[in-house]
């Protein structure tokens, strides 16, 4: 047959190359067989590529909204690059907001702060502080748990790489 002319063959049925360290290809040292490999089943599982709203981390919007009353001061970060570098956009916005104002409102009271460089309502993407989570229109402040002094990432949306 094939296999009988290749190397490996050799060195898998000669016993003196196997005391000698030297193991035909697919042979780990110490694991008994061909292609041996310890199998770990507790981390087969692909990490989360986002962080999931609904995991309990966050405090109900209501529960968050009654414990922040007054309005709280946050801070926006301008990432727009050149254009904001060219329109003379301040890289960092204070704004002082309720928790209980939706994202939509929140981006409406920003767009003529950037609208220089090219940003308006329909492009414009915030981030959350913490594990990153992408603030939607409909919902609160409240609702993605915004704590006085958390700062928010304003950015271009981009579709498509682009």
């Amino acid at each position: 047959t094939i296999n009988a002319r290749l190397p490996q063959a050799s060195l898998a049925n000669n016993p003196a190359q196997m005391q000698a360290g030297i193991r035909p290809p697919g042979m780990l040292p110490g694991l008994g067989g061909p292609m041996a490999l310890a199998d770990d089943d507790d981390d087969d599982e692909p990490l989360a590529k986002k962080p999931r709203l609904d995991d309990g981390s966050l405090l109900p919007e209501e529960t968050w909204a009654q414990k922040h009353p007054m309005p709280i001061a946050v801070i926006v970060q301008v990432n727009l690059g050149a254009d904001a570098v060219a329109a003379n956009i301040p890289q960092i916005i204070p704004m002082e907001v309720s928790v209980r104002m939706k994202v939509q409102d929140l981006k409406a009271m920003l767009a003529p702060k950037v609208a220089a460089a090219g940003v308006n309502l329909a492009n414009m993407k915030l981030k959350a502080p913490g594990p990153g989570y992408i603030l939607k229109n409909p919902h609160s402040l409240a609702f993605y748990n915004l704590a006085p002094g958390n700062m928010i990432e304003l950015s271009r949306k981009t579709r498509g790489g682009r």
